[in-house]
């Protein structure tokens, strides 16, 4: 979450820097091409290029405690004070209890087998 790599860094480097907006924008446009979406990206790509911060940012924490409410709220707050009035950034905590992440893979396979049979 915190530090040169984490989450928040990473939320807030794409909300200030239009350098790492176009990167991803290139990206996706690269990918869009053949891509089932490509529509989709035409119009959002419209829109950007109209207002490089008319842009919708997710964020992802995924951890193997139980929930703290705490993980996320400072950064969100934070994210959000200097965040464009065009800009949307949410960010989600996924808490798998019970599993270490190394095993998240065939926990969620076993619990799908459980839930379908």
């Amino acid at each position: 979450m915190y530090g040169d790599e984490g989450l928040r860094k990473q939320l807030e480097d794409i909300r200030d820097d239009t350098a790492i907006r176009d990167d991803l924008f290139r990206y996706l446009a690269h990918r869009a091409v053949r891509a089932d979406w490509k529509e989709r990206f035409q119009e959002a790509a419209k829109r950007y290029l109209a207002n490089q911060s008319d842009v919708r940012m997710f964020g992802f924490l995924v951890r193997d405690v139980s929930p703290n409410e705490m993980d996320l709220k400072g950064t969100v707050r934070d994210i959000g004070r200097n965040c464009p009035d065009s800009m949307v950034i949410e960010v989600f905590g996924l808490y798998i209890q019970g599993a270490r992440l190394s095993d998240a893979g065939n926990v969620l396979i076993n619990h799908r087998r459980d839930t379908t049979s």
